[in-house]
Formats: C-alpha cells, structure tokens, sequence
C-alpha cells in the first residue's frame, strides 16, 4: 500500500517524515495554548479534501 500511495505526488506529502515532525509540532503548539486546533484541522481536511477530488477526477 505504501508503495502504491508514495507513487502519487499529491499524497506523498502526507507520507514524509517532513509532514508528520510538522503536524507534531502544530500539536504541540494546540497544547501549549499558542495555536488554534480548528484552523489546523480545517487546513488540513481542505488538504486531503483537494487530493481526494483529484483522484476522483482521474477515474
């Protein structure tokens, strides 16, 4: 599966390493009060919302 996913561009940002150090460090943020976890999930549902539209739009 992981082969199959980090094949396509738009959802290999979700695989990175990259990704997941930075969406700790945003909840790491949330829990010490200096970020909005709303606006962290609305950006990132909008993110997996574009890559899913995208797919659908290749089949």
């Amino acid at each position: 599966m992981y082969e199959y996913l980090s094949k396509e561009e738009k959802i290999k940002k979700f695989l990175s390493e990259q990704f997941t150090k930075e969406l700790e460090e945003l909840m790491d943020l949330v829990a010490e009060g200096k970020a909005d976890y709303q606006k962290i999930l609305k950006d990132l549902y909008q993110d997996i919302i574009s890559v899913e539209q995208e797919v659908e739009v290749r089949r």
